[in-house]
């Protein structure tokens, strides 16, 4: 049942992994009954979709697309496209639409994507309000990485709420002077997303052998020929310990296709090369493997929550989860990443459990501020 509601809830994503994460507030605010829409900004025009209807979300008039892609962007060059066209056409687009956002209307946006940052500014091209899931996150340099601390910094100077996954992130926030209102969520909405495919029935299994999970696909790796170097290099001594998954993004698939020398090592080394997998999928990999290698911010949370080991293939990381637990931080040095392979059993930790929903802790905020209904959603 719909409640009696001021301004329209509008989520604003564009790449599977935004929807991957904000899948169980979506989830929450509608079985509240409050009103909402999708605004789909084009980034991600293949996986988004698969992954929305692996959800089982709703389509038909609550689903907007503000470009009609047909394709996910494999590149820098093309996400700085697909930015510029954003902001030339992105109101006129908006106006085209049956129902068009109002003064007043809130704008949920997630993470540090280039999708992120439109979607604070669409809200405030229309007279809305910014709610921002995940805010706080800081590198401590702007250029890396490029360009999400910088679209996460601008996301905050627009935004009206902030959600704090956690005490450091907090911190952030009120010592950079935000604007806006701070709430903390005690976690990650991630942990939600696990917990909601966890015991599915999957027609798929994982492999009934020790393997590892590899998932590399960051542009600042991609894009720099010793950093790519080191991404192969690393899997490669990874096989030769186990069996390697290597799920790959997009912009993974277009680097292979382009190194078709690197390609060939993988392959012939035994590595199995596989297109990016489902969410329900990729977590139940995760469960069943030895440890995992990866440059991405997510997939350190989710081995952080798992338990995992997990070595993580960048310089720096905005994230706390795990660093000194189950992940290391290698900052490409060949000697920690041995270390790591030699010694990845050390790392394993028990599951974590917390002791409330992030996403439920969201919902109920906005809950709050459209209907006036206090669910007992606490500040940290």
């Amino acid at each position: 049942m719909l409640v009696n509601q001021k301004g329209h809830l509008w989520f604003v994503l564009g790449t599977a992994g935004e929807l991957i994460k904000m899948y169980p507030v979506i989830e929450k605010c509608h079985k509240q009954g409050l009103r909402w829409s999708l605004i789909h900004t084009g980034q991600s025009g293949v996986n988004f979709w698969r992954q929305w209807q692996s959800f089982n979300l709703p389509e038909g008039d609550q689903v907007n697309r503000l470009f009609d892609s047909r394709s996910d962007l494999r590149s820098s060059a093309g996400a700085a496209w697909w930015f510029f066209r954003f902001l030339l056409r992105s109101k006129d687009e908006v106006l085209s639409w049956q129902q068009v956002p109002s003064q007043g209307d809130r704008f949920i946006v997630h993470g540090d994507t280039l999708s992120t940052l439109a979607g604070a500014i669409l809200a405030k091209r229309f007279g809305g309000l910014v709610h921002h899931v995940e805010a706080g996150l800081r590198s401590e340099d702007l250029l890396e990485p490029f360009p999400e601390e910088i679209s996460r910094r601008l996301t905050s100077a627009l935004a009206d709420v902030h959600y704090a996954p956690d005490q450091r992130a907090y911190d952030n926030l009120q010592f950079a002077g935000c604007s806006g209102r701070i709430v903390g969520t005690g976690g990650n909405t991630l942990i939600d997303s696990i917990l909601s495919v966890a015991h599915r029935e999957l027609a798929e299994a994982p492999l009934t052998t020790p393997y590892v999970v590899a998932n590399l696909h960051r542009y600042e790796n991609l894009s720099n020929p010793a950093r790519w170097k080191m991404l192969v290099e690393t899997t490669l001594k990874a096989q030769e310990l186990h069996q390697v998954v290597f799920a790959m993004h997009p912009p993974t698939e277009a680097k292979l296709a382009e190194d078709t020398s690197a390609k060939a090592d993988l392959e012939n080394s035994g590595v199995m090369l596989k297109p990016r997998l489902p969410f329900e999928l990729f977590v139940m990999l995760l469960h069943g493997s030895e440890f995992v290698i990866s440059d991405g911010g997510s997939n350190q949370e989710e081995c952080y929550y798992m338990g995992k080991p997990c070595l993580i293939l960048r310089d720096t990381t905005e994230r706390t989860e795990g660093l000194g637990e189950n992940a290391v931080l290698s900052q490409l040095n060949e000697r920690v990443i041995d270390d790591f392979l030699s010694n990845y059993r050390s790392y394993e930790r028990s599951e974590l459990q917390l002791s409330q929903s992030p996403s439920q802790q969201i919902a109920n905020d906005l809950m709050m501020v459209c209907t006036g209904i206090d669910l007992n959603q606490d500040d940290l």
